[in-house]
């Protein structure tokens, strides 16, 4: 003879089929409605994004001045074209950092056409660059400190030495 339940508790085979699939959707369906929740702050528009964004942007426009200025200025041709090339990768990198800031992709963004670039211009543009970098990077901390503190010391190198 079978043993018999405890009076108050069902026996599992008393669950009906309509609760037994009410479960079964609540426990497939609840993952996903929570999959499809967006629980990222949205920081785009906040002091940090702000000024990572701003970084990035004036990398591109540094570079695009010393690639403009290879034309005209080519006995500084070497030394410009590796300016464009490290400033380039200065933004590539800080963007990268502002993509895992925002935790997602982030926004293009270019620059604004140069005006008329001479030598004596650019290497001012890159003073402004890495006192910006290095500002941003006294604010920071960890990765970013130290990614910011080498984009500074690399742009003066930039302005004092290699176009000097």
């Amino acid at each position: 003879m079978p043993a018999e339940n405890p009076p108050g508790l069902r026996s599992v085979s008393t669950v009906s089929r309509r609760t037994a699939l009410a479960l079964v959707g609540v426990a497939v369906g609840a993952p996903l409605l929570l999959a499809a929740c967006d629980f990222t702050p949205d920081r785009s528009g906040d002091a940090e994004a702000t000024t990572l964004t701003g970084l990035a942007t004036q990398a591109r426009a540094d570079a695009a001045a010393a690639t403009a200025l290879i034309a005209t200025a080519s006995a500084q041709a070497t030394a410009l074209k590796l300016v464009a090339e490290q400033r380039t990768a200065h933004a590539d990198a800080i963007t990268d950092e502002l993509s895992r800031y925002l935790e997602q992709p982030a926004p293009s963004a270019s620059p604004a056409p140069a005006p008329q670039v001479t030598l004596a211009s650019l290497i001012e543009q890159l003073g402004t660059s890495a006192k910006a970098a290095g500002d941003a990077a006294v604010g920071s901390s960890g990765y970013r400190a130290s990614l910011l503190g080498a984009v500074a010391a690399a742009t003066t190198t930039h302005a004092q030495v290699v176009l000097a």
